[in-house]
């Protein structure tokens, strides 16, 4: 964990021509704490709730930076 944040780094063992669609993360007990989340360089969409924060990433691509307020 950082001062600020997480960066997580996806690893999925599954077959990259069969699993072609994003995944959808949950962050829970983090609500409105979360500033942005990028990965590959691009800011993801969050859906942000009362007690979790929902967004897409890629599954093969690279580190997700997850920053706080």
């Amino acid at each position: 964990m950082l001062e600020n944040g997480y960066n997580i780094t996806p690893h999925l063992d599954m077959n990259a021509q069969l699993f072609t669609e994003p995944l959808t993360m949950v962050l829970k007990s983090v609500g409105n704490r979360v500033s942005e989340i990028r990965q590959d360089g691009k800011k993801r969409f969050l859906k942000k709730d009362t007690d979790k924060v929902l967004f897409d990433f890629n599954l093969y691509g690279v580190m997700i930076q997850i920053r706080f307020i």
